[in-house]
Parts: structure tokens; sequence; C-alpha cells
């Protein structure tokens, strides 16, 4: 079983309840996870498809190229219907329910965009999508207070599995687990918690 080099637990907030947990895995860690992960999937299109995204880059792109690419999220979102504020300060949160801030990098609105495909209509309309802060949220008492998932609720997500043949299936996993990607774009990471289904094509 993979496992990355240490979880970083980090309390904000006055209170200090506020828990983000964050598992780094080094760039060059990404495809062996991914690798592992396969090997307990028994589709064969599934391990493809995992196959391919363990294959890309996880490397950032910098300067004039990153600056194209933060655009092309930008557009994607907007082709989406996610409205944009451009904040000359950074932002309390990625999403306040009504609009993305461009304050940040490609991967990280492609995450927002990701967040927003997938959150059920109920929560598109919640700060941070109700799922509490982030690691970019700056409001953590703000972003916590819109939270509609509890603590237990956070730890275990399912979701359905649709495959090109055969029934949908019910998959469980914690909900801090992450799945990582890349399209022309940029990488992006999502969270198991922000998963509603999951389509192989």
């Amino acid at each position: 079983m993979f496992r990355a080099p240490e979880v970083l637990l980090e309390s904000r907030g006055p209170s200090g309840s506020s828990a983000i947990i964050l598992t780094p895995i080094d760039a060059d860690g990404i495809p062996s996870a991914l690798r592992t992960f396969a090997a307990g999937v028994r589709n064969p299109d599934a391990r493809r498809v995992l196959a391919a995204i363990a294959e890309t880059s996880a490397e950032r792109a910098q300067g004039e190229l990153a600056s194209a690419h933060k655009q092309e999220a930008l557009a994607l979102a907007r082709s989406l219907g996610m409205r944009v504020r451009s904040d000359q300060s950074p932002a309390p949160f990625g999403w306040d329910g009504a609009l993305l801030s461009d304050q940040t990098e490609a991967y990280v609105l492609l995450h927002e965009i990701a967040h927003y495909q997938l959150a059920p209509a109920e929560r598109r309309g919640l700060i941070e999508f109700g799922l509490g802060p982030g690691p970019d949220t700056r409001d953590i008492e703000g972003a916590e207070s819109a939270a509609v998932l509890s603590g237990t609720e956070r730890d275990r997500v399912t979701a359905e599995v649709t495959l090109r043949e055969g029934e949908p299936v019910t998959l469980g996993l914690r909900s801090s687990t992450t799945f990582y990607g890349r399209i022309p774009s940029g990488a992006y990471q999502i969270r198991a918690r922000d998963l509603r289904s999951v389509e192989f094509q």
C-alpha cells in the first residue's frame, strides 16, 4: 500500500478547532501511488485511465506559460457558468458561493472548477462548496460557518462509478483521498469528498 511520506496537521483559527489534513506526495511519487491504486481496480478500462493519468507530468508551469494556463482555466470556468471575481488582494475564499477568485494559479482554478462540476446543486451556492476551509482559504471561520458536512461526514464519502459496461458500482473512500491529474492547462487534484460520480469514457 502506498503511504505518503508524511501527514501534516495544521490547526488554524482562534479556537484551534479547525484542522486541515494535508498529505504531501512528492511529484515523483504520484505515478507510483496511482499504479498502487490501479492494482486494486478490476476493470481494465478504469486501469487504462489511471495509467494515462500516471503518465502525465505534475510539474507546474511558470512565467508566460503559467499566465496562458491561468487564462485557459478562467475561460473554462466561465464556459461552465462560473462567474469570476478579479481581486486586487487575496480573496478570503476561492469560491464565495457566487464568484471564483482569480488570485491563484491555474491548477487551483481547475481544482475549484472540479468542485463546481461535482458538487450537488445545493452546495454550489455555499462558501467553499459547503466543505469547510481548504488549504488556500483565508477566512477560516467564515468557511467553517458555511460548512454543511460534519467532521464524520467529511471523513467518508461514497461515489457512483460508471464504467463502459455493466452496472454502476458504488465506491466508498476516505474523504481525504485525493485524485491527481493533468490537462493541457495544468495539473489538478480532487478530494474524494467532492465526488458525486465518476464516469470512465
